[in-house]
Parts: structure tokens; sequence; C-alpha cells
């Protein structure tokens, strides 16, 4: 970036470092306890991103991507899983005791989102 005089950063992280904290989540919350090794590697991108900002005045957004879906979508994740066990009449799996909730974002939206922080 700095051989080619870019200065805009965009970084795309997750809100897996909201794991295990308290509701509602606030952009200002620390999130410096990560759960999951993945959580883990996305703050330590999050804290090379701020060292680049500082050091070299690169203008630097995050995004904390929740729960993305759409087109092409991971056959693993949730709302695939419940199209496909719905399809098939399979009672659907419930973990934990059916209080929680969970946030989920169309691809079409974290994508004019990342494209209007650039």
């Amino acid at each position: 970036m700095r051989k080619n005089d870019i200065t805009k950063f965009v970084l795309a992280s997750t809100s897996s470092l909201y794991a295990g904290q308290k509701m509602p989540f606030l952009e200002t919350l620390p999130v410096n306890e990560p759960i999951s090794p993945y959580a883990a590697s996305k703050k330590a991108e999050e804290a090379m991103a701020y060292t680049y900002h500082y050091f070299y005045d690169f203008d630097v957004s995050i995004l904390r991507y929740f729960t993305v879906y759409g087109p092409a979508g991971r056959p693993d994740m949730s709302p695939l899983c419940f199209i496909k066990w719905i399809d098939e009449g399979t009672p659907i799996t419930l973990y934990g005791d059916g209080t929680q909730s969970r946030d989920f974002t169309h691809v079409d939206d974290i994508a004019r989102g990342t494209s209007s922080a650039l």
C-alpha cells in the first residue's frame, strides 16, 4: 500500500469477537478476550490494521460481519441447513434452551456495506 500510494484499507473481520460479551454489543466494546482461534486471528488482524493506521496514517475501516448467508453460501451454515431440513421434513436440530438468538446478514447487504466502506 505504501509503495503504491494506497491509503484506504477495509478489513473483513468477524462478529465472533463479541462471543461471550453482554448484549447489546457496542462498536466501542474492547473485545480483547477472543474465545476461539478464529476470533483470535481476526483480533490479531485488527491490531495489525491499527498499527498501520498509527504509523502510516492509513484510513482503516474494520467491518465485523454477522453470519453472512445467501447464494453460494456454506452448506454447513444454519440458514441452508434449515432450508434443507424443512425441504426434507427433517426436524430442526435445536441447541441450547431455545431462548438464544442470532443475527444473519444477506451477502448483498455485506457487498453494499463493504463497497460503501471503500
